[in-house]
Protein backbone atom coordinates (compact mmCIF):
# COMPACT_ATOMS: atom_id res chain seq x y z
CA UNK A 1 0.00 0.00 0.00
CA UNK A 2 2.80 2.63 0.84
CA UNK A 3 4.14 1.53 -2.03
CA UNK A 4 1.14 2.82 -3.91
CA UNK A 5 1.04 5.90 -2.08
CA UNK A 6 4.34 6.81 -2.69
CA UNK A 7 4.35 6.24 -6.68
CA UNK A 8 1.38 8.16 -6.59
CA UNK A 9 2.65 11.42 -4.65
CA UNK A 10 5.86 11.26 -7.07
CA UNK A 11 3.72 11.29 -9.76
CA UNK A 12 1.48 14.13 -8.73
CA UNK A 13 4.37 16.14 -7.84
CA UNK A 14 6.36 15.30 -10.88
CA UNK A 15 3.21 16.74 -12.91
CA UNK A 16 2.55 19.33 -10.40
CA UNK A 17 6.69 20.41 -11.47
CA UNK A 18 6.25 20.19 -14.93
CA UNK A 19 3.39 22.46 -15.19
CA UNK A 20 4.87 24.80 -12.99
CA UNK A 21 8.08 24.98 -15.27
CA UNK A 22 6.07 25.17 -18.19
CA UNK A 23 4.07 28.29 -16.98
CA UNK A 24 7.54 30.22 -15.92
CA UNK A 25 9.47 29.40 -18.88
CA UNK A 26 6.12 30.76 -20.80
CA UNK A 27 6.25 34.15 -18.80
CA UNK A 28 10.17 34.48 -19.07
CA UNK A 29 10.11 34.25 -23.07
CA UNK A 30 6.89 36.04 -23.45
CA UNK A 31 8.45 38.89 -21.50
CA UNK A 32 12.14 38.24 -23.37
CA UNK A 33 9.99 38.75 -27.01
CA UNK A 34 8.34 42.02 -26.25
CA UNK A 35 10.17 44.61 -28.46
CA UNK A 36 12.03 47.07 -26.65
CA UNK A 37 11.49 51.02 -26.01
CA UNK A 38 13.63 52.99 -28.92
CA UNK A 39 10.73 55.63 -29.64
CA UNK A 40 12.70 58.08 -27.25
CA UNK A 41 16.08 57.70 -29.41
CA UNK A 42 14.15 57.72 -32.81
CA UNK A 43 15.93 54.85 -34.12
CA UNK A 44 13.84 52.16 -36.27
CA UNK A 45 12.08 49.51 -34.86
CA UNK A 46 14.51 47.14 -35.16
CA UNK A 47 18.02 48.10 -32.93
CA UNK A 48 21.15 48.78 -34.26
CA UNK A 49 24.31 46.44 -34.24
CA UNK A 50 26.65 48.33 -32.53
CA UNK A 51 30.50 47.22 -32.77
CA UNK A 52 32.27 46.59 -29.34
CA UNK A 53 35.87 46.37 -29.36
CA UNK A 54 37.18 43.12 -28.08
CA UNK A 55 38.29 43.41 -24.55
CA UNK A 56 41.99 41.93 -23.10
CA UNK A 57 40.31 39.18 -21.39
CA UNK A 58 38.78 37.38 -24.79
CA UNK A 59 42.21 38.33 -26.31
CA UNK A 60 43.72 36.45 -23.78
CA UNK A 61 41.44 33.56 -23.95
CA UNK A 62 42.00 33.17 -27.69
CA UNK A 63 45.43 33.08 -26.77
CA UNK A 64 44.94 29.88 -24.39
CA UNK A 65 43.17 28.39 -26.71
CA UNK A 66 45.46 28.67 -29.30
CA UNK A 67 48.42 26.98 -27.01
CA UNK A 68 45.59 24.37 -26.16
CA UNK A 69 44.93 23.53 -29.81
CA UNK A 70 48.86 23.05 -30.37
CA UNK A 71 49.40 20.72 -27.03
CA UNK A 72 46.49 19.04 -28.89
CA UNK A 73 48.18 18.94 -31.96
CA UNK A 74 51.53 17.58 -30.34
CA UNK A 75 49.52 15.05 -28.47
CA UNK A 76 47.65 13.51 -31.39
CA UNK A 77 50.88 13.27 -33.09
CA UNK A 78 52.21 11.12 -30.36
CA UNK A 79 49.26 9.19 -29.69
CA UNK A 80 49.28 8.45 -33.67
CA UNK A 81 53.03 7.11 -33.02
CA UNK A 82 52.29 4.52 -30.65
Amino acid sequence: MTVTVTIITALIAGGISFLLGWVVCKAVFAQASEPLDNDAAGQDEKAALVAVPVSADVTGLQGQIQVLQHDKAKLNAKNSRY
